[in-house]
């Protein structure tokens, strides 16, 4: 009995270290990441950038099913768009500088879970 109320615990405990995100949150992290990670993947093969999977990853629940579908559809949307107006220099770097924003807020809010 003993055993089975200390892995209760560290289960609570585990999950008292996951963010809560509001569905707010996940959209101005996951999309800016996700538009950055697949037009990287798009066209530069040989970069390899997985912050919109890293998130993805640290998410539960709602947030993750929300974040997946944000996913998703950006996968989509880039997949089908044409390389030569996706993979632009302008493009490309404010992609990155609004991935850099999300990262910073991503940031920002683990640490004051």
């Amino acid at each position: 009995m003993k055993t089975v109320a200390i892995i209760g615990l560290l289960a609570v405990a585990a999950c008292a270290h996951t963010p809560v995100y509001s569905a707010a949150q996940v959209e101005a992290i996951m999309q800016p990441l996700a538009y950055e990670q697949q037009i990287v993947r798009k066209c530069d093969e040989a970069a390899t950038i997985a912050d919109a999977d890293n998130f993805l990853a640290s998410l539960r629940g709602d947030a993750a099913e929300q974040a997946a579908e944000i996913l998703s559809f950006i996968t989509l949307e880039v997949a089908e768009g044409e390389a030569e107006y996706v993979c632009t220099v302008e493009l490309y770097y404010s992609t990155q500088e609004r991935a850099d924003d999300a990262r910073a807020l991503w940031a920002t809010l683990k640490g004051n879970s």
